[in-house]
């Protein structure tokens, strides 16, 4: 187990973003009333590794959508 320090701060610039795709008319039929793929992302903006310091990301849509907790 690797050794964690204690009582650190740690300060570390992160993006939050999204890229939506339309979907095509293949793709429509297969996901039903979808019209989007949509992807989240979490990432340090000089693009380093933060695996480190993240270990989960939570993603919280609006209530109208099913599973709004991703």
């Amino acid at each position: 187990m690797e050794n964690r320090m204690q009582n650190v701060k740690l300060i570390k610039p992160l993006v939050v973003g999204t890229y939506a795709f339309l979907l095509s008319p293949q793709e429509k039929k297969k996901y039903g009333n979808m019209t989007h793929k949509w992807t989240c992302l979490v990432r340090c903006p000089e693009s380093t590794d933060i695996s480190l310091i993240v270990s989960k990301v939570v993603f919280e849509l609006d209530p109208s959508f099913m599973y709004p907790k991703r």
